[in-house]
C-alpha cells in the first residue's frame, strides 16, 4: 500500500516520475492478479477495471506533460500575434 500512497498524488505534485512509478506497479499488480493490499490494518481493494483506469489516467498525465527531452513539443500553445522585432 505504501507504493500507492507514495505515488497516487502525482497530479497534485505535478510529477511525471510518480505517475510512471504508479503505472509500473499497477501493471505488475494486474499481471499477477493482485487487486488488494493492506498495511497497518488498512485494506484497499480494486477491481481490475479500476486498476486499468489508474494506468490509463497516469498515461494520459505523462503524455500531456511530455517535454522535448521526452519527445514532446515542449510547448502547449504558441501565439505570435503580438510578436515584435
Amino acid at each position: 500500500m505504501i507504493w500507492y500512497l507514495d505515488n497516487c498524488g502525482y497530479r497534485e505534485d505535478d510529477s511525471v516520475p510518480m505517475a510512471r512509478a504508479l503505472i509500473t506497479v499497477v501493471t505488475a499488480m494486474m499481471s499477477r492478479g493482485i487487486n488488494e493490499m493492506s498495511h497497518g490494518g488498512e485494506v484497499i481493494r480494486f477491481t481490475m477495471d479500476g486498476l486499468q483506469w489508474l494506468i490509463e489516467d497516469a498515461k494520459k498525465f505523462v503524455a500531456a506533460a511530455r517535454d522535448t527531452a521526452d519527445g514532446g513539443s515542449g510547448a502547449l500553445h504558441v501565439d505570435f500575434r503580438r510578436f515584435r522585432d
